[in-house]
């Protein structure tokens, strides 16, 4: 019974990670990302990113509180000093992401100082990396061969969300480096997120929206012979099931989560009719106790909580000796799958999963010997009319 609810513990640990990507931003509800599609002369292809000028013209609708996006930079070198290691996640973004996206801020001011050309904020990991103790604000790196003014500091990334950042630059410094030509500059894709206001019908939003892109630019896309309709997602939808072109990060699988709650239920009834087998064998044995009891007034309901209550305490003792197994063997699934999940034992939800999982193979585990005890004939008892192997 503990192997089976240490499984079951750890196979929750892991369904709950991978449902919670992207729940810790405020109102998640009703931030979006708009994605697009797109048909070229009969091929049909999904985007997680849409062109820029159609962000600039969706800032404006009255259903939207906030857009904000980020952009792709190149892999760069960063020093500070004689510091200097390799960056990969280096992001362009707009201020008003800090508005649409939950980015709590340490120091600084990101959202008012990213609007200055040149200017950085770091996560708490990197600052780390590259001034240790010192503060950062208002000291300079240099990532290739430009110059930024640290900013501010914002807290790592959560492991359960799609979009994290290292480095983050302001959003014109990437408009003065790059003098893209205006067609590049305009159909550029980049992700785009927004808040819609509260009133804001996002089925109605996105009926308004699908054919914007037509509206703001007919003859370029008919040039280019594309169809293009626009969409929403919500962001809680983007991790499991958004697997379209340009996605921020490898989306995971839906298919694979759902195996696993039907892995972990199966093991929960495996493990409830173990119990029940072994159980009733033991119980059998308890036969002349029974008779005993009801001869001196037992009733058959005191019988059958007795009978469950022993079954439940059997539970708990079993769901002790799990979490002792979860602990020790936890770290290596951890390392093993490179998943960073993780006991939380005050959290009501986990609190309830152990609860329901115990009063689950309690109840069940016992409901059978129980009722069946519970009915015996004390006279049958004792004049040896029992015999348990007459029904197999």
């Amino acid at each position: 019974m503990s192997v089976g609810i240490a499984t079951c513990v750890i196979i929750f640990l892991y369904v709950r990670f991978e449902l919670s990507y992207d729940l810790f931003h405020k109102e998640y509800k009703r931030i979006y990302r708009v994605e697009k599609n797109s048909n070229i002369y009969g091929k049909n292809e999904k985007y997680a990113a849409i062109p820029v000028f159609i962000g600039n013209a969706l800032r404006d609708y009255e259903e939207v509180e906030y857009l904000g996006r980020f952009g792709t930079w190149r892999s760069s070198t960063v020093r500070y000093k004689d510091i200097a290691f390799r960056e990969e996640n280096i992001k362009p973004i707009e201020p008003d992401l800090f508005n649409v996206l939950t980015i709590p801020i340490i120091g600084g001011d990101p959202v008012e100082s990213l609007k200055k050309p040149f200017t950085a904020v770091l996560t708490e990991t990197i600052t780390r990396k590259y001034f240790g103790k010192e503060d950062p604000i208002g000291k300079s790196i240099q990532i290739d061969t430009n110059y930024f003014e640290v900013v501010g500091v914002i807290e790592d990334s959560p492991p359960n969300t799609h979009a994290k950042f290292e480095i983050l630059i302001s959003w014109i410094t990437r408009e003065l480096l790059y003098d893209f030509p205006p067609e590049v500059r305009m159909f550029g894709h980049v992700p785009t997120y927004m808040k819609l206001t509260p009133w804001t019908d996002p089925i109605e939003f996105e009926k308004k929206i699908m054919k914007v892109g037509h509206d703001l630019a007919p003859d370029i896309l008919g040039a280019r012979g594309e169809e293009m309709t626009c969409f929403l997602r919500p962001v809680r939808d983007i991790h499991l099931h958004s697997h379209l072109r340009w996605e921020v990060e490898p989306p995971g699988n839906p298919m694979m989560v759902y195996a696993f709650i039907a892995v972990g239920i199966l093991i929960l009834m495996t493990t409830c009719f173990n119990f029940i087998n072994l159980s009733t064998a033991k119980y059998i044995n308890r036969s002349r106790e029974v008779g005993v009891r009801k001869a001196f007034g037992a009733s058959g309901k005191n019988l059958v909580w007795q009978f469950l209550g022993e079954s439940v305490l059997m539970a708990i003792i079993a769901h002790v000796v799990a979490m002792f197994l979860v602990e020790l063997f936890l770290p290596w699934i951890r390392n093993l799958g490179e998943l960073p999940i993780g006991l939380q034992y005050l959290n009501p939800l986990f609190i309830g999963f152990l609860v329901g999982i115990i009063i689950i193979i309690g109840l069940l585990g016992g409901s059978y010997p129980a009722f069946f005890l519970s009915s015996f004939r004390p006279v049958m008892v004792f004049k040896g009319g029992f015999n348990p192997e007459r029904k197999g």
